[in-house]
């Protein structure tokens, strides 16, 4: 059984995941209070699914971009269970859980998360082998800049994008700038869940004293 947490933003979340797919997940909006959101929700998590904190082998979580609080107190929650209970940890980008929510296609995909401040941060992605992988590190700024960025090729937005940004970009790209519907531009936990699933089923685990929050450029 595997736990997935999301504190990245105050879209926060947690799943559970097994061998036989989805287990359960519960999503929220916090104004930063995932200190005490968190562990009430994994609580209410394992009994909605009738699951014990013995069950749990490996524990995923949102390691950032993000919120400097939020993504402490996500990866100081997967440790203490690491460090409790003897599960797997596995760390996976903020940004890496809205693009592998998106089909594979052949075009760009670029996952977005708003950084603060008017800006955004943001992964490029390519196609590849059934799904997508990151081209580069993170990048930083503003809606404009992120249009210069992709004015070269059509690319498709994902994750958090707010209205306002959206029309930036949709301004300055036209035809080049595609967009995930608004419904479905909240990250998943059980997005998390699925990749950290994959992971940790090919052994790529995490060491808790190795892990540390990505907090960004």
């Amino acid at each position: 059984m595997l736990l997935a947490i999301d504190t990245a933003t105050n879209r926060a979340g947690v799943a559970l995941r097994d061998a036989g797919g989805p287990r359960a997940s519960i999503q929220w909006r916090t104004e930063r209070n995932h200190t005490v959101e968190l562990l009430p929700n994994i609580v209410t998590l394992l009994a909605q699914a009738g699951v014990t904190v013995s069950r749990l082998q490996a524990v995923a979580v949102a390691i950032g971009p993000g919120s400097y609080t939020g993504l402490r107190i996500g990866l100081s929650v997967a440790k203490g269970f690491c460090l409790a209970q003897g599960t797997a940890l596995l760390g996976v980008p903020t940004l890496d859980i809205s693009a592998l929510a998106v089909p594979p296609a052949d075009h760009r995909l670029c996952a977005v998360l708003q950084a603060g401040r008017g800006r955004l941060s943001a992964a490029f992605y390519r196609p590849a082998a059934g799904g997508w992988q990151a081209t580069g590190g993170i990048w930083l700024g503003r809606a404009n800049e992120l249009a210069d960025a992709c004015a070269d090729q059509p690319t498709f937005f994902a994750g958090e994008i707010e209205p306002a940004d959206e029309q930036v970009l949709r301004e300055r790209l036209g035809a080049l700038a595609a967009f995930a519907p608004p419904s479905a531009r909240a990250r998943d936990p059980q997005v998390l869940a699925r990749i950290a699933w994959e992971r940790w089923q090919r052994g790529q685990t995490d060491q808790a004293a190795a892990l540390v929050p990505n907090y960004g450029p």
